[in-house]
């Protein structure tokens, strides 16, 4: 373990002797987080604290001086929710680029899942939407599972009482009987509000458990998620232009791999 540690530090050593490095604090301190996105349609549709402002990716080519007549394509291996990519077609809506390529990899399932829903923000139908998210707030069955999941995290009361847990779990089966691709959006805006809903907040990469937490009611976190996504179908093309666009499913290292069994 020590050694490998030792060969770590001097491979980073070698890289700061080879690239030059810089004090980017002032430019980039406020661009790293993802606390900002709430100003743009689509991306705020999903809450990662992990994430980074849309902005960066244009600052970024404005201070390598990359020309952008030269852009064709945008490759992020790691693209988590899908900032980078929707960043792509922000720029080819500012520069009327409608040949611009964005490609990304991702890992996580759950995570894919929310940048592919994110990036075909073109190809949802906001009325039609907005009649299913008022159909399941207001009369449609929400028959509950038999069979509850078998994570521990659910069968604890500081996380989702018994009555909140059964509400989140009827709404999730009522959303999954949906036949239509709308059903994406119910359900990332279904999952933009668990945490809200739930006992815990999420801290890094940890989730704590929050004291006399108040949460919503399950109705009406809902209804204030999928009320804003419905507004944003509507705005999105404001903004960005639905360019070539590709998430896959797979891991970045393996990036050879992934690309061609894509194909």
């Amino acid at each position: 373990m020590e050694q490998g540690i030792t060969a770590l530090l001097k491979r980073y050593e070698k890289l700061e002797k080879q690239f030059p490095l810089m004090d980017g604090t002032q430019v980039f301190a406020n661009l790293v987080t993802a606390s900002t996105n709430q100003q743009y349609p689509v991306q705020r549709w999903f809450h990662l604290k992990e994430a980074y402002f849309l902005d960066l990716f244009e600052i970024l080519i404005h201070s390598w001086e990359i020309p952008l007549s030269s852009i064709r394509r945008v490759l992020d291996p790691f693209c988590g929710t899908g900032t980078s990519l929707l960043a792509a077609q922000k720029l080819a809506k500012k520069l009327c680029r409608s040949d611009l390529v964005a490609v990304g990899l991702e890992r996580t399932p759950f995570l894919h899942f929310v940048a592919h829903t994110k990036l075909q923000w073109h190809q949802f139908n906001g009325q039609q939407f907005e009649a299913y998210a008022a159909h399941l707030l207001n009369g449609a069955p929400k028959p509950v599972p038999r069979k509850w999941p078998e994570l521990s995290t659910l069968r604890r009361k500081d996380v989702f009482s018994h009555r909140k847990l059964k509400e989140i779990l009827g709404f999730r089966s009522a959303i999954n009987s949906v036949e239509a691709n709308e059903r994406l959006l119910l359900l990332l805006g279904y999952a933009s509000v668990l945490e809200d809903l739930s006992g815990t907040r999420k801290d890094g990469r940890m989730v704590r458990i929050v004291k006399n937490k108040q949460s919503p009611a399950t109705a009406t976190a809902l209804q204030s998620a999928w009320s804003s996504i419905a507004e944003d179908t509507r705005l999105a093309a404001q903004y960005f232009l639905p360019i070539q666009t590709k998430i896959l499913l797979g891991d970045g290292r393996s990036l050879v791999e992934v690309m061609s069994e894509s194909v």
